[in-house]
């Protein structure tokens, strides 16, 4: 059976979620470099401010973990974080602010498919947090 993500979601919302066995729980869908990448980019995107959490802190990338047992997901995730490293030419999660900024500009720019999964993904992860509804 197929499901759309809109539709778990919102069964999710009412339904708490079981533990089941998952990329994260198995070693992770990401290692180790891609994580920290990752986890860079999503705060980049979605900043802490004004009393938020910055996406990391509000459980993003165990959000992607999860999802990325998906293998269509993590096929997406893991283009689009090997071609942001590409683009940035250094460890992205080494860079400074305004370098990352630039590298994310530069990055939608070369892949804006593989940009606009990462970005909505990232979203995603962030506003299904019950800690950011408000």
């Amino acid at each position: 059976m197929s499901i759309s993500r809109r539709t778990f979601l919102a069964s999710a919302a009412v339904t708490p979620l079981i533990a089941i066995e998952t990329p994260a729980a198995s070693g992770g869908a990401f290692d180790e470099r891609e994580r920290a990448i990752l986890q860079s980019a999503m705060d980049e995107i979605i900043p802490a401010g004004d009393g938020m959490p910055a996406a990391s802190e509000a459980g993003g990338v165990a959000y992607l973990e999860r999802i990325a047992a998906d293998d269509e997901v993590a096929k997406e995730l893991h283009e689009a974080l090997s071609l942001l490293q590409k683009v940035a030419e250094q460890p992205f999660d080494q860079l400074a602010h305004v370098q990352r900024v630039t590298a994310l500009k530069l990055f939608e720019g070369a892949g804006p498919n593989e940009f606009a999964h990462l970005r909505d993904y990232v979203y995603e992860s962030y506003y299904t947090q019950p800690r950011v509804w408000k």
